[in-house]
């Protein structure tokens, strides 16, 4: 049961992030938007609305059928156009950034809510030209119905030109490069507030570990489910840690999790459902996985076909400004979700956050001056600030800043940019 309850959770999220929830949606309240429309049409009180405001309403049926007909041509047109223009969009954001970014457009609310309208008022001008055609019509049964539909259709041109605007704006570097900033931000921000000491408790000492948990398949963990553990299990005294950090590849049959009891075969299938492993590495939208796509724009920007260094130098700014903050975090804390139960967390390693972000920046621009200017002048930044971080970093930088050194000596050949990148580093 708990399996098939997993499963619909899944499907769920992915259903909510799909580019047709919203259209599907929305198409759906439309439609029942033109059934309650053509039973108001009978109301005595509408009635009397249509006959003191008969200029607002028509009362000829071939000309309500001309006038829908055209309607639906057009926005069907909108429509098309529309979802042509977003896939033009995904392709070239795939081609010239990074493929990883497709999922964050897709996913753009503003885009679908709008994609959405399209097809609700498309829905809803077929079903009022469908009921122009049944038996017995009255002549003064669609007026009201043809004149929301003619009032939709405007309000279709003007969410086009906000379309227009908003794809547009979408595409741009700069735009994609700031909305991964702030998701990374609010993930730091959230991670920082979670892992208070108000919001979690002291990591127990000496824990005797008496049983591994392994993992039942190979992927990448995404985070771990406590709804799925039996309450049993909650309310003993059990200490559970997990081994594995967000986006760390696991290995079907590596330990990922230990415990200070001996469980059950059955207990075990029951943690181990608990661990959400994933496939895609960057599939989970937390700090980390942004600041690796914002890595990979950088990369993308400094290679021999897009040559856009200042997109790179963009990247490096933003990107400390997240290291930062992600020093605030602690390596490992622990938390009480519910009853007695204690879960041991560990953060994605300090060094390995500079290994998936800053050194493939290094790799590429090491031959490139002004790049290694400015990332030079961000990691001195950093270490200015790393004694008063919650994670001392200040060897990591360093460990950094000195293979700088050695890559600048080998690929800056003109002397001049080499003296100002050591003097920089000083």
């Amino acid at each position: 049961m708990k399996t098939i309850l997993k499963f619909i959770k899944i499907w769920y999220q992915k259903v909510l992030s799909s580019i047709a929830f919203y259209p599907i949606l929305i198409g759906f309240l439309f439609f029942l938007l033109a059934v309650v429309s053509l039973s108001l049409e009978s109301i005595k009180l509408i009635s009397e609305f249509k006959s003191n405001f008969s200029f607002l309403f028509i009362q000829d049926k071939e000309t309500s059928q001309t006038i829908l007909s055209t309607l639906i041509g057009g926005i069907l047109s909108l429509t098309v156009f529309s979802f042509s223009m977003v896939m033009v969009v995904l392709n070239q954001a795939s081609a010239n950034y990074s493929p990883r970014l497709l999922p964050g457009l897709i996913s753009d609310k503003r885009n679908q809510l709008i994609l959405g309208f399209y097809i609700g008022t498309l829905t809803y001008c077929m079903i009022i030209l469908i009921s122009l055609g049944a038996y017995g019509v009255k002549t003064n049964s669609f007026g009201l119905s043809t004149m929301i539909s003619a009032m939709l259709s405007i309000a279709c041109v003007g969410f086009f030109v906000y379309f227009i605007h908003s794809i547009s704006r979408t595409i741009q570097i700069n735009t994609i490069i700031k909305t991964l900033f702030r998701k990374s931000d609010r993930s730091l921000n959230k991670a920082i507030k979670e892992q208070s000491k108000e919001n979690t408790i002291a990591i127990p000492k000496n824990i005797q570990n008496k049983e591994s948990i392994t993992a039942n398949t190979t992927g990448y963990y995404k985070d771990f489910d406590s709804s799925f553990l039996e309450q049993s299990f909650i309310k003993n005294n059990n200490i559970l840690e997990i081994l594995v950090h967000q986006n760390q590849k696991t290995w079907e049959g590596e330990t990922i999790a230990k415990i200070n009891t001996n469980l059950s075969e059955e207990a075990i299938k029951e943690i181990r459902l608990c661990f959400n492993i994933v496939n895609d590495r960057l599939e989970s939208e937390n700090s980390v996985s942004n600041m690796v796509k914002l890595t990979e724009i950088a990369v993308r920007a400094l290679s021999p076909g897009v040559n856009d260094p200042g997109t790179a130098i963009d990247v490096i700014n933003y990107v400390g400004i997240l290291l930062k903050k992600a020093a605030q975090l602690t390596d490992t804390y622990c938390i009480n979700p519910k009853g007695n139960l204690k879960i041991i967390h560990h953060n994605v390693p300090f060094k390995e956050i500079f290994r998936k972000v800053i050194q493939p920046i290094r790799l590429y621009a090491k031959s490139d001056a002004s790049v290694m200017y400015e990332l030079i002048s961000m990691l001195t930044h950093l270490m200015k600030t790393a004694k008063s971080a919650t994670t001392n970093y200040e060897p990591i930088v360093t460990n950094e800043l000195n293979n700088i050194k050695n890559d600048i000596e080998t690929h800056i050949s003109n002397p001049d940019d080499l003296k100002n990148l050591l003097q920089a580093m000083k």
